[in-house]
């Protein structure tokens, strides 16, 4: 939460599940990310590289995936 509040992005919904919730998920971290329609848009397994990371924050300015 504190690099959200941090950061430049504007983050509608931050959620964490429990790990027994969580059976789908085969790595940590995870990053889903999600549309207004609860849409699965893009998923990142493990520790993100820098381009990565680029990734995540063009798909969340943008909407765009690569």
């Amino acid at each position: 939460q504190r690099f959200l509040d941090s950061s430049v992005l504007k983050v509608d919904a931050l959620i964490g599940l429990p790990a027994q919730t969580a059976g789908r998920i085969s790595g940590t971290p995870t990053l889903l990310l999600v549309d207004r329609r609860r849409s699965v848009r893009g998923v990142w397994i493990g520790k993100l590289s820098r381009g990565q990371e680029g990734e995540v924050v063009s798909a969340i300015r943008t909407g765009a995936l690569p």
